[in-house]
């Protein structure tokens, strides 16, 4: 019994395609692009049969058209089917695709809708008409964007076809946290994407640097607001500014605090005389004075099994501890020794392994600094040139802030060796992520826990990702 053809010659021209025969067990298929025909190497077509319906649907469209985190469509006399794909947004070299089958021997043909990428654009921004940009969709002629304020997009603000890759509305945009997503066929949307319009009397922030850091009286500035005259800071341990430590007028847009703020989490804004909005707010740590700051390994993988670790001197301080271990939570390190310098080296070879590290100086014995980590191999390490090509890999976090799942976005112009992890304001690192190598856009989805499967507190975490240099990006759970 043949399955309906559910897609029509003009929808699959734009979408990857593939005709699979289901049977008891697993089957090998060919996976080709519809709009060249091309055979896609390697691509793996694997069929199950089940006794019943579909094990997952995620995203189920009754309707004719399908996005492929998970869809199930109906065949001849309620034949159901499910397909799944391993990568959100594409089926390409050694990626699965899976057909459920409820019943065997039977034949059927899918199309797999292929969703636009979206290039973010920057957050928060005062321009009320922003230029929203994506990438090509092979096959592609006509786009769908849609634009609102919330996540629903129940009723968009906007929701028009385009037939470029780029769109600027013809009116100004809410001052509110905007989202938008783009289709290339219908109902097959992009990931959604966000930022915040702010209102052009408000001031925007430069984020403070470096972060964290032991300068007790930092220098915070901002960018003027044209027709302003005054400012007003606050600047507070705790986010929701419950508990002010500084409320003061000012004249100009940088300000630096007469008195030491402590040691923790800072939070600051500004409003202007012109709005009685406040900016988003920054935040940046603090770190006591006693605490080393490490110079980082950053998850670098090395062939060395007795690297040299270093740390930067604490005023006042003769000795030091290093604590090295395979466990982030040092239950039971592999090195504990008291140091007269500020550098070590292990005496014995480490063995093959992932390792962190933290040290604390005699003025306070039980503050380490900030966990770093490495790795040791005995395959000599891809070196990747720090260069021009990897000054900016458009990274960035959408959503930021977020409440359960967040999306890192960045761009390798060429393979890299790359790792990327979560760590705590105090250095403990809370998750390692899977990072894609190859050249081209990525996107890694953090689910809110930590290597544990536990859930992190809210909070604020910093992201770092090595690609040849170390980026870093704050981003704040709440829950």
């Amino acid at each position: 019994m043949s399955c309906k053809r559910i897609f029509s010659a003009l929808f699959v021209a734009c979408l990857f395609c593939f005709s699979v025969h289901a049977q008891e067990g697993s089957i090998s298929g060919a996976v080709t692009n519809a709009l060249s025909g091309v055979f896609i190497p390697g691509a793996l077509v694997t069929c199950v049969r089940t006794g019943g319906g579909p094990i997952d649907s995620m995203l189920t469209d009754t309707g004719g058209s399908y996005g492929f985190d998970s869809l199930e469509v109906s065949g001849g006399s309620g034949v159901r089917y499910e397909v799944t794909a391993s990568m959100d947004g594409f089926i390409s070299d050694n990626q699965e695709v899976r057909l459920t089958a409820a019943s065997p021997n039977e034949t059927a043909d899918f199309a797999l809708g292929v969703r636009p990428i979206l290039i973010p654009i920057q957050s928060p921004t005062t321009n009320a008409k922003p230029t929203f940009l994506w990438y090509l969709v092979a096959g592609a002629t006509t786009y769908t964007i849609q634009i609102d304020t919330t996540n629903t997009f129940t009723n968009p603000l906007i929701s028009t076809p385009v037939s470029d890759t780029t769109y600027t509305p013809l009116v100004d945009l809410p001052i509110a946290l905007i989202y938008w997503r783009v289709s290339a066929v219908p109902n097959v949307y992009s990931e959604i994407s966000s930022f915040v319009i702010t209102d052009p009397n408000t001031p925007v922030l430069i984020p403070y640097s470096p972060d964290p850091t032991q300068e007790r009286q930092p220098t915070l500035q901002w960018y003027s607001v044209a027709g302003a005259s005054s400012y007003h800071i606050l600047i507070d341990d705790n986010g929701d500014f419950s508990s002010v430590l500084i409320s003061t007028p000012l004249a100009d847009t940088v300000y630096t605090p007469l008195v030491d703020l402590p040691v923790g989490a800072i939070y600051w804004k500004v409003k202007s005389d012109l709005s009685a909005i406040y900016s988003l707010p920054d935040t940046f740590l603090i770190l006591s004075d006693t605490m080393p700051l490490l110079y980082a390994f950053n998850g670098a993988t090395i062939n060395n099994r007795r690297p040299a670790f270093k740390w930067k001197p604490v005023t006042g301080a003769t000795s030091y501890t290093i604590n090295i271990d395979t466990n982030s939570a040092f239950t039971s390190p592999v090195i504990s020794t008291p140091v007269g310098d500020t550098t070590y080296t292990p005496l014995v070879d480490l063995d093959i392994d992932t390792y962190f590290w933290r040290v604390s100086s005699n003025l306070s014995p039980s503050l380490f600094s900030m966990t770093d980590s490495l790795v040791i191999d005995t395959i000599t390490p891809v070196i990747v040139p720090v260069s021009k090509h990897f000054n900016n890999l458009n990274l960035s976090i959408h959503p930021n802030p977020f409440i359960n799942t967040t999306k890192i976005i960045y761009t390798l112009p060429k393979t890299a060796d790359v790792t990327m992890a979560i760590f705590s304001m105090d250095g403990t690192l809370v998750r390692t992520l899977s990072a894609e190598k190859t050249a081209g856009q990525h996107v890694v989805v953090w689910d809110g826990r930590d290597n544990n499967g536990r859930h992190a507190g809210p909070g604020v975490y910093l992201l770092k990702l090595s690609a040849g240099k170390v980026f870093s990006r704050k981003l704040m759970l709440i829950r």
